[in-house]
């Protein structure tokens, strides 16, 4: 079995520390083009606030899919709880066809 190179982190709008007493209702994160996504593989996008699961969404690739994908995060996930904190983003794609899945490196924020 041959092992993929670790997809990209995906990116988000606003960097390092984050501020989220301005941030907008909705709040873009992407999941850049990479040559291992393809159609017919699905994405799962997570946030993590201080290592618990806060928000979780899943997305199908087909022929259609523009790339970067966006995610549009509610503000509310980055604004509840005890500041400061720390949130991870992160996706992992699902091989279409039952295969394997990769996770793609985490991006780490942090929360004021």
């Amino acid at each position: 079995m041959t092992t993929l190179p670790q997809l990209s982190a995906p990116t988000f709008e606003y960097e390092s520390p984050v501020d989220t007493s301005e941030l907008p209702d909705f709040v873009k994160a992407e999941v850049p083009k990479s040559v291992y996504i393809v159609p017919g593989d699905e994405i799962d996008f997570h946030v993590r606030i201080d290592k618990s699961s806060k928000w979780e969404k899943t997305a199908q690739v087909t022929s259609e899919t523009k790339f970067p994908m966006v995610f549009s995060i509610p503000k509310e996930i980055f604004s509840e709880g005890n500041k400061p904190a720390e949130a991870e983003l992160l996706y992992i794609r699902y091989q279409g066809g039952g295969g394997n899945d990769d996770h793609s490196s985490t991006l780490t924020l942090k929360l004021e």
